[in-house]
């Protein structure tokens, strides 16, 4: 799970936090970032989207 914040800490993120817990995913900040993460902060991105585990999906 990436989360999107405009500065650190603060309720937002740690709701995200908690959220990536119970789903048992990896979590990760990117700070400062605002609702375009994407556009924001592509170097976060990629490397999040680089670094995910492989999913064999059957077939």
């Amino acid at each position: 799970m990436l989360a999107a914040a405009a500065r650190p800490g603060g309720r937002w993120l740690a709701r995200q936090r908690e959220l990536a817990d119970l789903l048992g995913a990896e979590y990760r900040e990117a700070v400062p970032a605002g609702h375009l993460l994407m556009w924001d902060r592509p170097e976060t991105v990629a490397a999040a989207v680089l670094d995910a585990p492989q999913v064999r999906r059957p077939g």
